[in-house]
């Protein structure tokens, strides 16, 4: 905007200077003008002078050049008033509506200047504001890093019981395949060849105490309270 202004501004200015300098060959014409008219009336009285006087009369032709030299000045000098006066007309009329092209585009040119000063004093308050807005944000609640660290010791204690389970399971299994073991070795031994009770009602109350300890176990999961005020001699513990 600032470089097409200036260069309006320049040429407007060259515009000028051919207007002022049209006028000054104007006013130089014109001050010709008289000196033409002048050197015509003294060619009038040559002409004159010769026609009355025979001795001048060989000086006749020059008279009839300068005649027709001054009458040929006379004629250019007209033409190029006339030229002068059309130029000096036209560019007038041509810088009047330049001077209104430019005074209409520096309207223009200043309203797009508010409009950009208003689009980035908008933009930069916007600016501003996303900027505060984003050194505000938090991506996580408060307290979610603690939460995270008590997760994470929570997480550690059950690796621990895994492992403590996984030890123990370990033990069981090879505590178990240890007495599988001595019971092959004692089977043949003792002449049995199934690993059953012999004595039913020593077997039935080993089923009983197993479903009550079952029950008791479940009791124990589910948060079930032991029955009370059972009468005595009674088994079941629920």
């Amino acid at each position: 905007f600032a470089i097409y202004q200036s260069n309006q501004k320049d040429l407007e200015k060259n515009c000028n200077n051919i207007t002022d300098k049209a006028h000054t060959m104007y006013s130089v014409f014109e001050t010709i003008k008289p000196v033409v008219d002048r050197l015509h009336h003294v060619r009038i009285l040559q002409q004159i002078e010769v026609a009355k006087n025979p001795a001048i009369s060989a000086v006749k032709d020059s008279v009839t050049d300068m005649d027709n030299l001054i009458s040929a000045a006379n004629i250019a000098l007209d033409k190029i008033q006339d030229l002068l006066s059309s130029f000096i007309k036209q560019i007038k009329e041509l810088l009047d509506s330049f001077t209104k092209a430019i005074n209409s585009d520096n309207l223009q040119m200043n309203q797009l200047k508010s409009s950009k000063n208003a689009f980035f004093t908008e933009f930069r308050a916007t600016q501003d504001n996303l900027a505060s807005i984003l050194s505000g944000f938090s991506v996580f609640p408060a307290g979610f890093e603690q939460q995270c660290e008590n997760v994470k010791n929570e997480l550690s204690i059950l690796e621990n019981i895994n492992s403590a389970f996984s030890q123990l399971s370990s033990m069981l299994e090879n505590e178990y395949g240890e007495l599988e073991n001595r019971k092959a070795q004692l089977m043949p031994k003792l002449g049995v060849r199934n690993w059953d009770i012999q004595n039913d009602r020593f077997r039935q109350l080993i089923e009983h105490f197993t479903i009550t300890a079952h029950k008791q176990a479940a009791g124990e999961l589910g948060h079930l309270g032991i029955e009370k005020g059972s009468p005595s001699g009674e088994i079941t513990m629920f």
